[in-house]
């Protein structure tokens, strides 16, 4: 399975981001990253040995392959951030607690697409928990979707989405993961058809 796309700065970008020297940037973290799990990930390809938010280490997480930020990071401010070795591809990623993991299509069949997820964390107090699927064009159109109610125990669940057509090209598959009215998390990829 893919691993989706999330909220994400990357460090070696130009918005939100001020390069201070070849490992270090002063990057302004939004507020409304105060309730999630941010992520300090290398780039693609690149091992980070050592980090550190505001002069303080960063926490190896091995699960996600990069960096907890745990305290350090203040969000609603701009942040120092160090990476030793390459900030090229660097990025903070945010994820509320219980967050999709995986997304993936695996094919589309007489005018469906089968569609896996996989979900990790928990939701804290009683909660209507519901997913919803898009699968837009390259044009920004949206050609399917669906959404379903899921269990507070669902972790891995597959599904077939119904299309309107039998369609090819390049397309993006987007899962929102809501608890009520509240967006949890959302993920996306980008798919071949």
């Amino acid at each position: 399975m893919q691993n989706p796309i999330r909220e994400q700065i990357k460090l070696d970008g130009r918005w939100q981001v001020r390069r201070i020297d070849a490992e270090s940037v002063s990057v302004f973290v939004p507020g409304s990253w105060t309730e999630k799990d941010v992520i300090l990930k290398p780039g693609v390809g690149h091992v980070a040995v050592e980090a550190a938010i505001n002069g303080q280490p960063l926490v190896p997480e091995n699960a996600e392959q990069g960096f907890r930020t745990d305290q350090q990071l203040s969000p609603g401010e701009w942040n120092t951030v160090r990476v030793a070795g390459d900030l090229d591809g660097a990025r903070l990623v945010a994820r509320n607690d219980l967050h999709i993991t995986a997304l993936e299509a695996v094919g589309a069949v007489k005018n469906s697409l089968s569609v896996r997820i996989r979900l990790a964390g928990e939701i804290a107090g009683p909660c209507l928990l519901s997913l919803d699927f898009s699968l837009t064009a390259a044009d920004g159109c949206r050609v399917g979707g669906m959404e379903i109610v899921v269990g507070s125990k669902t972790r891995d669940l597959s599904v077939e989405m119904p299309l309107g057509a039998s369609l090819t090209g390049p397309y993006r598959l987007k899962a929102t993961l809501c608890c009520g009215e509240r967006v949890v998390d959302n993920a996306r990829v980008d798919i071949q058809l």
